[in-house]
């Protein structure tokens, strides 16, 4: 920075403060160092280990994450030599960083680099990133020409759930210059990563070649811009609490009424969709996206069974209800049948199926000997039901229409066959047993659920119906 512009300093009183406002819990905490073998996450690590946090007993190890790039090897070396020093345990995670035409190697590194972080979180663990100033001015200035909302003009936050435990970036109101100063007063070793000199990168080229024009005409534009994502950080703030004051009201389990969300502007609905998503976990869709769902929101009929999806989410109206999460599995296919046994069975992306009995109701030999030859299978086409002793039985077809079950739920019911004799059919949230079969698997204390099935299986209707499921 020039002269006449302070540079944050930056020691382990100053880690210590930062830490304390970010909520560490008293007592024992384990906290991971992301470890780059560069000189930032070197000097956080180093002052870690120094740092006084009066009421806790600090557990400190670090991850270093290989993508296999040119320089590698040299920032393995220095990580684990920075490690070494400090006397903490150290692991490299290698991972493999695809090569997809669509995205960029920054976001696809990125990516990779996070996941592999979060496998690797132990429960209520502390991962400390060395995010300083300048990376969340520049995060800022590149959300800016993405065209980013006031969420991703946020850049980056300085705590956040993540994985099992929490993400925490404590040092983003230090200057990077401090961090390095740190670095080579205590002779910690680190390299620079050549490939934060190649600006094909955009950050690279916003860091080399627009930074220094910035700095020239306003000195400390890293401290004021960093400053302005925190007021923004703060403005987000408010909007989601704005949203889930909106959300309540709305929401039916886990699905939202589409008559409410006629009822706000477009601007608030467009907010509470996207808070929606991210508290689902959801990807937030693009903005063409997201406008072509609004329309859809506000113009289909009640009956209309809508689908907008972008990578990573999709979402579905039905019956006056707006349901969303991540892209389902394809129906399977119809010749599909697995045996059926007592335990647990899986369904590859939909759960699994339990066969239970009560250890009271029944000896084993009956409860084998009754559910000899069970077979699961899903819908083939033209199954009936007996529904109540004596009656008619009904297609199920007509059965799940009635009861308003989500047609995309409909094609990913499961049955479970004895032969040509139809037991049970199985939901996310019920099952219903054939009337001829229900007196036997009462007496053998014989249960069938359908357990850990996506959400979005799950019906809910917000139009009156009334069936045999309700």
């Amino acid at each position: 920075m020039r002269a006449g512009v302070p540079v944050p300093g930056f020691d382990e009183g100053h880690l210590a403060a930062q830490l304390s406002a970010l909520g560490l819990p008293v007592g024992r905490v384990s906290m991971v160092v992301a470890l780059s073998g560069g000189a930032d996450s070197a000097a956080l690590l180093a002052a870690l280990t120094r740092v006084s946090l009066p009421g806790r007993t600090c557990r400190i190890r670090a991850l270093h994450v290989d993508h296999g790039f040119s320089a590698a090897s040299q920032l393995r070396h220095a990580a684990e030599q920075a490690a070494a020093l400090l006397g903490v345990p150290f692991e490299c995670i290698r991972v493999v960083v695809p090569a997809d035409a669509g995205a960029s190697l920054e976001a696809q590194a990125r990516q990779v680099r996070y996941d592999a972080l979060a496998r690797a979180l132990g429960p209520e663990e502390w991962l400390l990133t060395a995010h300083h100033q300048s990376d969340q001015a520049e995060t800022l200035l590149l959300q800016l020409m993405r065209g980013a909302g006031v969420k991703g003009l946020s850049a980056m936050p300085k705590r956040i759930a993540f994985g099992s435990g929490v993400l925490a970036r404590p040092l983003l109101e230090v200057g990077a210059a401090s961090l390095r100063c740190f670095a080579v007063r205590h002779a910690l070793p680190f390299v620079d990563d050549p490939m934060n000199a190649d600006t094909q990168f955009d950050r690279v080229y916003l860091r080399r070649v627009i930074w220094p024009l910035l700095e020239a005409r306003w000195p400390g534009a890293g401290q004021t811009i960093s400053r302005a994502a925190g007021h923004l950080a703060g403005a987000q703030t408010l909007l989601d609490e704005r949203a889930d004051e909106w959300l309540r009201p709305l929401a039916r389990r886990h699905v939202l009424s589409v008559a409410g969300l006629r009822t706000l502007s477009s601007v608030a609905l467009a907010t509470v969709l996207r808070r929606w998503f991210a508290t689902r976990g959801l990807a937030m869709p693009p903005t063409r996206r997201l406008a072509s769902l609004a329309e859809a929101i506000r113009t289909a009929r009640a009956d209309a069974a809508v689908r907008v999806e972008w990578p990573g989410a999709e979402v579905r109206l039905y019956l006056g209800g707006l349901y969303a999460g991540p892209g389902l599995p394809a129906p399977p296919e119809r010749g599909l049948a697995s045996p059926l046994a007592v335990g647990r069975t899986a369904i590859p992306g939909l759960g699994a199926i339990e066969l239970e009995c009560s250890p009271s109701a029944a000896d084993p030999a009956a409860v084998n000997a009754a559910t000899a030859g069970w077979c699961l299978k899903p819908r083939q086409g033209g199954e009936r039901l007996r529904v109540a002793p004596g009656g008619a039985r009904r297609r199920l077809k007509d059965l799940l229409r009635e009861a308003a079950v989500p047609p995309w739920t409909r094609e990913r019911v499961w049955l479970v066959w004895q032969g040509a004799s139809l037991v049970a059919v199985l939901l996310p949230e019920r099952t219903l047993v054939d009337a001829d079969w229900q007196p036997r698997l009462v007496a053998l204390g014989i249960t069938l659920r359908w357990v850990e099935a996506p959400e979005m299986l799950h019906g809910v209707s917000f139009v009156e119906a009334d069936g045999p499921f309700r």
